[in-house]
């Protein structure tokens, strides 16, 4: 097999059972999706590989699934799990369950977070390519440049707040303070640190 880095991030084994898990036939049933699973997946040395051929052989599957079914089915679908799974958590948290119990339960819910984003992954896929036949029809500069700008999101996330506050001088404390948590990207990963000479 022909493997190709694709992150290089210091995973835990929490985090990478949870990316493994959420590519399974099992997890996409749960959101509504038969027949869809990364049949394999390598982390070594901090970095996670991927092989293209069993990613395309996922991303093709999505794809005869959004043939037949209309994005807002999957929104709405996104939207309940999130309403569900918010009520779930603070259900969970006020429990008595023992902690293993609550761990496992939680641990069900981020697993199909994951299912959502590898199911984004073969959507970008299916659409980028749909983009590159339909595309050229209307317009005539760099087509690539054009989709990238046309599919940037309107609403800003948080690495964009926190460009924004690098950008215009905010001290490093208060964007420490602010935006550290999206270092930690696993829950076990130290957040983002001021250095000792920025103290």
């Amino acid at each position: 097999m022909k493997w190709e880095k694709w992150l290089e991030r210091p995973f835990y084994a929490f985090t990478l059972s949870l990316f493994e898990d959420s590519t399974r036939k099992e997890s996409f049933e749960k959101i509504g999706i038969p027949d869809v699973e990364l049949e394999v997946q390598l982390f070594q040395d901090g970095s996670w590989y991927i092989n293209q051929e069993s990613l395309e052989k996922m991303d093709s599957k999505i794809e005869v699934y959004l043939m037949t079914h209309k994005m807002i089915d999957i929104t709405r679908s996104l939207e309940s799990f999130k309403i569900e799974s918010e009520k779930t958590i603070n259900e969970i948290i006020s429990s008595n369950m023992l902690l293993e119990e609550k761990f496992s339960k939680v641990f069900e819910i981020l697993k199909i977070c994951c299912t959502y984003i590898w199911l984004a992954h073969g959507i970008e896929s299916y659409y980028y390519r749909e983009l590159k036949i339909e595309v050229p029809k209307y317009v005539k500069s760099d087509i690539d440049t054009f989709i990238g700008d046309a599919s940037f999101p309107k609403k800003k996330n948080a690495h964009s707040y926190l460009d924004e506050a690098l950008r215009s001088g905010v001290e490093a404390k208060i964007i420490a303070d602010t935006f550290g948590w999206m270092k930690a990207r696993d829950g076990f990963s130290d957040g983002l640190l001021l250095s000792r000479s920025n103290v």
